[in-house]
């Protein structure tokens, strides 16, 4: 994978076209998946369980107070 992507695990997108289709690609490859749409997919699921599982910490330390 490209070395800026191991510093720190994700890739800063530009906005030129074929620039971001190459780094999706890429990120495909390093991540094993079937496709393009397949690691988008698995990267929403992702984030979205992260986010709930923030939200799960932000409400117990709320209920703390």
């Amino acid at each position: 994978s490209p070395e800026s992507y191991n510093k720190k695990q994700r890739f800063p997108f530009s906005l030129h076209h074929n620039v971001r289709y190459d780094m999706l690609d890429a990120l495909v490859e390093y991540h094993g998946e079937k496709s393009a749409s397949s690691y988008i997919e698995n990267l929403i699921i992702r984030e979205w369980e992260k986010m709930q599982r923030k939200i799960k910490q932000w409400d117990i330390r709320k209920d703390d107070f």
